[in-house]
């Protein structure tokens, strides 16, 4: 099985990357009382790479739970913070 999944194709992840790209896949979690508190993202940039973002706002975080935002246009800042577009 391991041959097979290494013939997968990989992409290079990235640590520091700002632009537009594609949410591809994000959690987000809940405190306490039920209710989210930010969305983590995992975002495909132009190129295919991939790097991780953060959705701070409320109103955009309770996007990502009541709608599917796969696929989803998103601007990541230098800090890492992630809107919605």
């Amino acid at each position: 099985m391991q041959p097979a999944v290494d013939r997968e194709p990989t992409g290079d992840g990235l640590v520091e990357w700002e632009g537009i790209g594609t949410v591809e896949a994000w959690t987000t979690p809940v405190n306490r009382d039920g209710q989210p508190e930010k969305a983590f993202l995992a975002v495909r940039t132009p190129d295919g790479s991939r790097s991780l973002a953060v959705i701070t706002d409320p109103a955009s975080v309770q996007a990502t739970v009541r709608e599917d935002i796969a696929g989803v246009k998103v601007a990541v800042a230098p800090d890492g913070t992630a809107t919605l577009r």
